[in-house]
């Protein structure tokens, strides 16, 4: 069950990761208007 928790904490991470790429691009974008 080890290996799941660290599973499910990996993909909680990196969705937090994408979460603040996307963010941090939306800003770029908006900034170009």
């Amino acid at each position: 069950m080890d290996e799941v928790m660290a599973a499910i904490d990996f993909a909680t991470e990196f969705c937090q990761w994408i979460n603040q790429l996307v963010e941090a691009e939306k800003d770029l974008w908006f900034s170009f208007d």
